[in-house]
């Protein structure tokens, strides 16, 4: 899931296709749902009324996508209010499309909102089933399980999880070289160190390291030693297990 940097850049691209008079249903549906990815950012912006003029722009042209109505779900849950519409627009979402998974993650919160956990719970189980290895995904699914009182539920979802994450080793002479190379290069203390996995073709996988001053918006970060990493998810899979 890119951050709103990324959808910014993405958004400016759909709106020149508009301008230019090129723009289909789909470049619409694309629209409504990056300005409601933004509306549900802590700066909103007064996005999610653009996500809906481009979501009617869209759904004139075909009913069909199912991110359209993902986007009007999302508009209707987080700035109407309007808790009977966001259902049927979330549940049209899937209907049309069950493998999108922001429709079954803000279906999920609309019941639990509603406090019905007989139907946010599952829901909930199927995003973190869709993309095991989101740890904000699997936060947000303990955080329901607990909140229904199902603590060895909660508890269980986590497991596979974090072991991946004890699995995964610094020692403090690796830690010592991360501080070296960051006095060496001028590097601020407090950004971490970015450990990730890259395809080489037929060399195999190689490592890469680097420095960032923040994780990535699904990063795991792990702290050992008084070292920061943030992983991928993944490199995480990639990762486990090594020292």
């Amino acid at each position: 899931q890119p951050d709103n940097r990324v959808r910014r850049r993405g958004i400016s691209i759909l709106e020149r296709v508009v301008a230019e008079g090129r723009a289909d249903a789909r470049i619409y549906a694309a629209l409504a749902y990056g300005y409601a990815a933004l509306g549900h950012s802590p700066l909103p912006e007064d996005m999610y009324p653009a996500s809906r003029r481009a979501a009617e722009r869209a759904m004139e042209l075909d009913d069909s996508i199912a991110e359209v109505h993902l986007a009007l779900g999302m508009h209707n849950l987080y700035y109407e209010w309007d808790f009977v519409a966001a259902e049927r627009s979330f549940l049209r979402a899937i209907e049309l499309n069950p493998g999108l998974l922001g429709a079954h993650y803000h279906y999920a919160w609309l019941m639990e909102l509603l406090q019905r956990s007989n139907l946010s719970l599952p829901a909930g189980d199927i995003t973190v089933d869709m993309d095991p290895l989101s740890a904000k995904l699997r936060g947000d699914l303990a955080f329901q399980y607990s909140n229904a009182r199902q603590f060895e539920r909660a508890s269980e979802r986590q497991r596979p999880y974090l072991r991946l994450i004890e699995e995964i080793r610094l020692t403090e002479k690796a830690a010592d070289q991360v501080a070296k190379l960051k006095m060496e290069n001028s590097i601020p203390e407090e950004h971490g160190l970015r450990v990730a996995v890259k395809g080489g073709g037929c060399s195999g996988l190689s490592y890469v390291l680097g420095f960032d001053a923040e994780p990535g918006e699904k990063d795991t970060v792990i702290e050992m030693h008084g070292v920061k990493m943030y992983v991928d998810q993944k490199s995480l899979f990639y990762l486990s297990g090594t020292e």
